[in-house]
């Protein structure tokens, strides 16, 4: 405030430990720490800030410092590639990182953020970007394409053959811009779909090439478990409590992931309205406003607020935190997930995958029954008309990690599975087909198919589609969840025994393919056009619909399959 009474917004101070990047909120502690865990000794400190490229636009930087007892050589390389795996969303994930012998502090031993944020980029020269290989003429062309779109940051990351898009600085809005560089460069039309599954340098120039050289996924190794990640001694040995714990007077303890999210807030306020439920620990909220947490759509004495972020390890929480959180928790409820339907499967991986391994390593031990929250999607892998509520360990997803979401979801079911065979415990895995009721997210395929139709008085010729469209009011599945959690801890069974159960949330309106256009004449005035599937996303293109999932609906070419999700009688 001004001595005249005024008052002067400068907006976000330096030296905040938080950014948004692209809408998203990053806690810059968060990447600095997993850094250095991730490192498991490498890098004794990290630093990491938001500096912007010239463009307007803010990309991560990390500044790390090397352990004394280190004796790798390549640093640069080892940083390179502990990049590329550290367990967080791309999004996270700083665009190029800087070894330093110090990071410089302030007179009173603070990060000084505003020497480093004034140290230079370093400058990569042709030789570093070359170095043991040698580009192809369509690869080097593509890498001078990256360079054009990416700006003034690209100087100082190195681009190889192996460098993947969002790694070295891009994001989606740029994507598009790529797509319009390809489009004049190349003068071929290359759909966003494809781009996010080629989103390498050597993968996108074999594509304009012709050719393709997808590195493919083996999901028997992906769903291994790894026997020193569990500790399976009797809880009391370890000094960890089981659910056997819970004071029946006090009732039961849920931790809840996803809690933030359209079925996430459904299934928070079925619980809280549930006598039987005492606590409820919703964990992983990401942060939102400076110093608070993102709003939950329910409000109620028994929540439990705890931030974090699935993608990361303890889920973003400090160790004594996360063994504070789990020794209070009798059932865990895995809700949370990235949806994107457009991703591949490696981009999805450490939030939708990574977080079932961590969450299976904290309950396993403490012999807490787990509730996973899959996908009604994962029926379409089998090929069937009908899928019974059974394991669809036997249909893998495509090894080139496209259809990333059913492939995230899938793979966490098949692990949850094998963890099941090896070690005692209870696990439901919950199949919900397609969602309905207000708020339902915007990027959610079904529903803006139903939406825009709506709008434009049209439906998608979808010939040569199968199945059917399976609708069910968010309600009425957060309600049948609530309901199977609390009955599952009631209905208590031995220690000793197993169970795995799957179960599917599905058929309240069951709607055939082919007949869509008669459903939507029936629930609303007038009749409808068929379109083809061009004209009808131009059409909803025009109308609103976002263009990433515009791309999703051309690349299925009109042609879905819909397996019904079959429930067993009660």
């Amino acid at each position: 405030m001004l001595s005249d009474g005024s008052i002067v917004v400068y907006g976000r101070m330096d030296g905040d430990d938080q950014v948004k990047i692209r809408g998203m909120r990053i806690q810059l502690d968060d990447v600095s720490r997993t850094l250095v865990q991730a490192s498991r000794g490498t890098l004794v400190d990290a630093a990491v800030l938001g500096r912007d490229d010239g463009s307007g636009n803010q990309r991560l930087v990390a500044y790390v410092v090397f352990s004394r007892a280190c004796q790798i050589d390549d640093k640069q390389a080892y940083l390179r590639q502990l990049n590329h795996e550290l367990p967080i969303p791309q999004y996270m994930r700083p665009v190029i990182a800087i070894a330093l012998d110090v990071l410089p502090v302030t007179d009173r031993g603070k990060l000084d953020s505003s020497k480093l944020a004034a140290l230079p980029l370093p400058r990569v020269s042709l030789d570093d970007e070359e170095t043991n290989e040698e580009l192809t003429e369509q690869e080097a062309r593509l890498r001078d394409v990256w360079k054009s779109v990416l700006g003034e940051i690209s100087s100082a990351i190195p681009i190889r053959r192996s460098s993947d898009f969002f790694s070295v600085g891009g994001n989606s809005l740029l994507l598009l811009r790529l797509k319009s560089e390809i489009r004049r460069v190349w003068g071929v039309e290359i759909p966003l779909s494809e781009l996010f599954q080629t989103s390498t340098l050597e993968l996108l120039a074999a594509r304009l090439a012709g050719d393709s050289k997808l590195v493919h996924i083996d999901w028997e190794k992906e769903t291994e478990p790894d026997n020193k990640t569990f500790l399976v001694s009797p809880p009391s040995a370890n000094g960890l409590k089981s659910p056997t714990r819970r004071r029946k007077e006090e009732g039961i303890s849920v931790l809840l992931t996803g809690a933030t999210g359209f079925l996430g807030t459904a299934l928070l306020r079925q619980l809280v309205n549930l006598p039987q439920v005492a606590r409820v620990y919703c964990a992983a909220i990401r942060p939102g406003v400076p110093g608070e947490l993102r709003q939950l759509g329910v409000d109620s004495p028994k929540i439990v607020r705890h931030s974090g972020d699935l993608a990361l390890p303890h889920l973003g929480m400090s160790q004594e935190e996360t063994s504070d959180l789990f020794n209070n928790v009798d059932i865990i409820i895995h809700n949370g997930a990235e949806v994107s339907h457009m991703k591949n499967y490696r981009s999805l991986r450490a939030a939708n995958f990574l977080s079932t391994i961590e969450l299976a390593r904290l309950a396993i031990p403490r012999r807490i029954p787990i509730h996973y929250i899959s996908t009604g999607g994962v029926a379409r892998l089998s090929g069937a008309a009908v899928q019974p509520e059974s394991s669809l360990a036997a249909f893998q997803p495509p090894v080139d990690g496209s259809d990333g979401y059913v492939a995230s979801k899938w793979a966490s079911e098949v692990f949850l599975e094998k963890v099941h065979r090896r070690y005692p415990g209870h696990i439901w895995i919950h199949r919900p087909s397609s969602i309905t009721g207000d708020n339902v997210p915007d990027l959610d395929v079904v529903h803006s198919v139903l939406k825009f139709s709506k709008l434009m008085k049209a439906v998608p010729d979808l010939t040569g589609s199968s199945g059917a469209f399976n609708f069910i009011h968010v309600d009425t599945v957060s309600n049948d969840i609530a309901r199977c959690v609390v009955a599952s801890i009631d209905r208590k069974v031995k220690a000793s025994d197993n169970a795995l159960v799957y179960v599917h949330q599905s058929g309240e309106t069951i709607v055939p393919v082919d007949q869509l256009k008669g459903y939507l004449e029936g629930s609303a005035a007038g009749s409808f056009r068929v379109l083809p599937l061009e004209e009808w996303v131009t059409g909803a293109l025009q109308s609103g619909l976002d263009e990433v999932l515009g791309s999703f609906l051309l690349a299925s070419k009109g042609v879905i399959r819909v397996p019904l999700l079959q429930r067993r009688k009660e």
